[in-house]
C-alpha cells in the first residue's frame, strides 16, 4: 500500500471506530430504555428505509466510483451533469416512496403508531439517502479527512438526540431522534456540497442507466450483511413475532460491528482500485492490494471476535438483561463474523473491475439460497439461535464465491 492511502486508512479506521463506540453504546442504552417487543418493532419498520435504498438502484453510491472515473478523462461537464442527475432522480424517487408509505399507513391501517411509525420511516428514506450521497461525493473526491469527521459528528449527533428522545417519548422517540440527527449532519454537509456543485435539475436517462449496475452493486457490497438481515428480521416478524425481533437485534448490534473494519479498509481502497484498473498495466499492483487489504480485514476481525466472546454475555446481563435470551444467538453471530470479513473487499473488487454481473450473480444466488433455507427452518420449526447457526453457514458460502471470483481474475490478467 502507498504511503497516502495507509495515510487514510489510519484515520478512517479511527473515526470509524470512535464512532462504532457512539454507536454501539447508543444502540445499549435505546435497547435498555425500550422493551424487547418495543425495539422488534422499531428494528421491523427501520427495513422500510433500508428497503428504500435498494428501490433506488443504490444511485446515491454510484458518484463514489464513477465520477473519479469521469474526472480521469478530463470530462468536467459529465461530472456535473452526473452529480445533478443523480441528486434530481434521488428527490423524485424518494418523495414517491414517502408519499407512496403515507397513503398505504393512513388508508390501511388504523392503529395509531403504525402510521406514525411509517411517516418517520418514509422521512428517513429522504434523509438517509440525500446523507449517502453526500458522503460518496467526500469519497470521490479522496477526502477522506473531512468524511471521516461527518461519520463522527453524524453518530455523535445520533447518541445525544435519540438517548434523549427515547428517554422521554419511548418508541416515538427512536424515531425523533433519528430524524432530527439526519437533518442536522444534512444541514453541515449539504451547504459544504453546494459551495462546490452547482445544482440544476436536469434528468439524463443515459448517465443514469449506465450507472445502475455500479450503484446496486455498491449498496449491497457497502453494507453486505444489511440485505440479509433485512430478509431475516423480515422472516422473523412475519413467523416468531416482535419480540424475537427484538432478541435477534442484539445480533444486529454484533454484526454491525463485526462490519466496520472490512467496510472502512474497502471504502478507502475502493477508489484507488477504481484508478488502478483504469489500465490493465496496473493489474498486479491491484491484486497486491487486494490481498492486503484481505489479510488485514480478517487479522481485525479476529480480535473483535475473541474479545466479543469473553465480553458478551457480562456486559448484555449488566446492561441489557432483558434482552438475556438472545445471547445464544449473537456469539454465534460472532462467529459468522469471520467469513463475512471476507466478502467486502471481494465485493469492492469486482465493481472496480466492472465484473458487475458477476456480483449481482452471486449476491442474488446467496439471497434466493437464503429465502429457501428460511422457508425450510420454518417447515421444521427455529429459533433465532438455529437461524444465526445458517448465517455461518451462508456468509462463508458467500465469501467463497466471491473470492474465487477474484482468484479466477488474477488467473486471467496475470502478466
Amino acid at each position: 500500500m502507498t504511503l497516502s492511502i495507509k495515510s487514510s486508512l489510519r484515520r478512517y479506521l479511527g473515526s470509524t471506530w470512535a464512532s462504532a463506540i457512539f454507536d454501539s453504546l447508543r444502540q445499549l442504552i435505546v435497547a435498555n430504555l425500550l422493551t424487547p417487543y418495543q425495539s422488534g418493532l422499531c428494528a421491523s419498520f427501520m427495513s422500510i428505509p433500508q428497503i428504500a435504498l435498494y428501490l433506488n438502484m443504490g444511485l446515491v453510491m454510484a458518484p463514489s466510483v464513477l465520477v473519479p472515473q469521469y474526472q480521469s478523462s478530463g470530462n468536467e461537464y459529465k461530472v456535473q451533469r452526473f452529480k445533478n442527475s443523480i441528486l434530481s432522480f434521488t428527490c423524485f424517487s424518494t418523495l414517491f416512496l414517502f408519499l407512496a408509505l403515507c397513503l398505504y399507513a393512513a388508508f390501511l391501517h388504523k392503529i395509531p403508531y403504525f402510521l406514525v411509525y411509517s411517516i418517520a420511516a418514509g422521512i428517513l428514506i429522504f434523509a438517509t439517502q440525500i446523507y449517502l450521497f453526500f458522503l460518496s461525493n467526500y469519497s470521490a473526491a479522496l477526502n477522506f479527512t473531512a468524511l471521516s469527521w461527518v461519520e463522527f459528528c453524524f453518530a455523535g449527533l445520533s447518541f445525544v438526540l435519540q438517548i434523549a428522545a427515547v428517554y422521554f417519548w419511548q418508541g416515538y422517540g427512536f424515531w425523533l431522534g433519528s430524524i432530527l440527527a439526519h437533518l442536522f449532519i444534512l444541514i453541515y454537509t449539504g451547504r459544504n456540497y453546494f459551495k462546490n456543485n452547482r445544482y440544476q435539475a436536469v434528468f439524463d436517462s443515459e448517465l443514469i442507466k449506465k450507472a445502475t449496475p455500479t450503484g446496486i452493486s455498491l449498496l449491497i457490497s457497502s453494507v453486505g450483511y444489511l440485505p440479509f438481515i433485512i430478509i431475516a428480521k423480515i422472516f422473523i416478524a412475519m413467523t416468531l413475532g416482535a419480540i424475537d425481533v427484538g432478541y435477534f437485534f442484539l445480533s444486529i448490534i454484533v454484526i454491525s460491528k463485526i462490519a466496520l473494519a472490512p467496510k472502512a479498509v474497502a471504502g478507502v481502497i475502493l477508489p484507488r482500485m477504481a484508478s488502478l484498473q483504469s489500465t490493465r498495466a496496473n493489474s498486479k499492483e491491484t491484486f497486491a492490494l487486494f490481498y492486503k487489504a484481505q489479510l488485514l480485514s480478517f487479522a481485525i476481525t479476529i480480535i473483535i471476535v475473541c474479545a466479543g466472546w469473553f465480553l458478551l454475555e457480562p456486559v448484555v446481563r449488566f446492561i441489557l438483561p432483558n434482552y438475556i435470551q438472545g445471547i445464544p444467538a449473537a456469539k454465534i453471530i460472532l462467529l459468522a463474523g469471520l467469513p463475512y470479513s471476507l466478502t467486502d473487499n471481494a465485493s469492492r473488487f469486482l465493481i472496480a473491475s466492472k465484473l458487475i454481473k458477476k456480483f449481482i450473480f452471486i449476491i442474488i444466488f446467496t439471497l434466493v439460497t437464503q429465502i429457501a433455507v428460511s422457508a425450510y427452518l420454518y417447515h421444521v420449526g427455529y429459533t433465532i439461535t438455529s437461524l444465526s447457526k445458517f448465517f455461518i453457514w451462508l456468509f462463508s458460502c458467500y465469501a467463497l464465491m466471491l473470492n474465487l471470483a477474484v482468484f479466477i481474475e488474477s488467473r486471467q490478467n496475470k502478466p
